[in-house]
C-alpha cells in the first residue's frame, strides 16, 4: 500500500484528537482498528505495517507518528522530499519494497499537493506539500519497481478549486497511473 497524503490517516478511536473517521483509512486496511467492520468486507485482510509507505505527509497527530514506528511502515514527509528530491528519497525505499511485495495498491489524496498549485479542499492547513511534477516522478518511480494493481482519487472538493487546478492534476495523474511509460 502506498498512500500519498498530507495527513496520516493512520489514528484509532482510541488515538484520535478530532474523532474524524476519514481519517482513520489507513489504520483500518493496517487492521489497528474497527476490525469488525473491516471483516465484514469480502476477503479482508490487514496490510503489514512493513508494507505500507506513506509519503507527502505534513500534519500529523503524535499518536499517529507512533502507531506508523510500532507498525513498522516507512514514512517519508514532505519536507524530506523538499529537502532532497523525489529519486533520491523513493529509490531506496522501492528497493526495499520489492522484496517485500510485487505489487500495490496507489491511494492519492489530492491534499499531498501544495494548495498553492492545486487546492484540493478544506483539509490541508498547512503549506507545502508535494508540486504535480514531483507526484508524476514519484509515480513513475514508483512503477519502475512495482506493479500497480488499483488506485482511489481521493479528496477533491471542486468548491475549493475555483480555477480547476485540482480537476487537472487529478487527471494528469490518473493519466500517469495508467500510461505504458
Amino acid at each position: 500500500m502506498i498512500w500519498f497524503d498530507a495527513h496520516g490517516d493512520f489514528n484509532t478511536p482510541e488515538t484520535t484528537s478530532s474523532g474524524f473517521l476519514d481519517g482513520m483509512g489507513l489504520a483500518v486496511a493496517a487492521g489497528l482498528c474497527w476490525k469488525r467492520l473491516a471483516l465484514s468486507i469480502p476477503n479482508f485482510s490487514p496490510i503489514a505495517g512493513t508494507n505500507i509507505l506513506h509519503v507527502g505527509g505534513r500534519d500529523f497527530d503524535l499518536e499517529e507518528r507512533v502507531l506508523f514506528e510500532q507498525a513498522g511502515a516507512t514514512v517519508i514527509d514532505a519536507d524530506a522530499i523538499e529537502q532532497t528530491s523525489v529519486r533520491d528519497v523513493l529509490i531506496p525505499v522501492m528497493a526495499k519494497f520489492r522484496f517485500n511485495v510485487e505489487e500495490a495498491h496507489l491511494h492519492i489524496d489530492l491534499d499531498v499537493l501544495n494548495p498553492k498549485e492545486a487546492p484540493a479542499n478544506e483539509y490541508v492547513t498547512e503549506e507545502g506539500g508535494l508540486s504535480v511534477k514531483q507526484m508524476i516522478e514519484a509515480i513513475g518511480l514508483i512503477k519502475e519497481n512495482l506493479k500497480i494493481t488499483s488506485a482511489t482519487i481521493a479528496a477533491f472538493d471542486p468548491k475549493y478549486d475555483a480555477q480547476g487546478k485540482s480537476l487537472q492534476a487529478g487527471l494528469k495523474l490518473i493519466r500517469k497511473i495508467l500510461s505504458s511509460e
